[in-house]
């Protein structure tokens, strides 16, 4: 699902469960493509293998071995109305502060990576991460503090005013701020 850049909280993935017993002989059910989940309030849909992006109702028509009533092919057909529909995201109400051994292990990712041509971007995305996360602005400007003092960066200044500029002006974008996905694109770059 990562490499996908699937949020695993929006995608159920079976089976859910390691084994079976006596207990629980049967596993979760599953629900069937298009099938109607009734906590999201939407429609599944088959996804293209290759982008997992939402298929059209129509490649039903294509596929042989199959049949539906007139009743059901036209419910199906009429999803493509209901598209885009996507669960919401909430930030958490409330910041918490990283452990020390997390902002350790931060910094030591951020300054493998922490280079011109990257440093900000990478800040970007690691502060809009942070906010998603519900990580406070303490710990978040401590990691960019201690990253821009043992990669000696000549703005730590403007560094340190862009998580006060993130955590007071932009988490009103939400899920619009970038986060991980943004960091593994930073680090596949640099990796080049």
């Amino acid at each position: 699902m990562e490499l996908a850049r699937l949020n695993p909280k929006q995608v159920e993935v079976f089976p859910k469960q390691n084994e079976l017993n006596a207990e629980r002989s049967f596993g979760s059910l599953v629900k069937l493509p298009f099938g109607f989940h009734r906590v999201e309030k939407k429609w599944s849909r088959l996804l293209n293998p290759e982008t997992f992006q939402p298929l059209p109702s129509e490649v039903l028509l294509d596929v042989w071995g199959i049949s539906f009533s007139e009743a059901d092919l036209a419910k199906i057909l009429g999803f493509e109305e209901k598209r885009h529909v996507q669960a919401t995201f909430a930030l958490p109400e409330k910041c918490k502060p990283l452990k020390s051994k997390e902002e350790e292990r931060a910094v030591q990712f951020l300054t493998k990576y922490w280079r011109k041509g990257y440093r900000n971007q990478l800040e970007l995305a690691f502060l809009g991460f942070c906010i998603k996360k519900g990580v406070s602005y303490e710990s978040a400007r401590r990691v960019i503090e201690r990253v821009c003092d043992l990669t000696n960066d000549e703005e730590k200044t403007a560094r340190l005013r862009l998580v006060d500029y993130h955590y007071h002006n932009r988490r009103r974008l939400g899920d619009r701020l970038v986060g991980v996905s943004q960091i593994r694109e930073i680090v596949k770059e640099a990796i080049r």
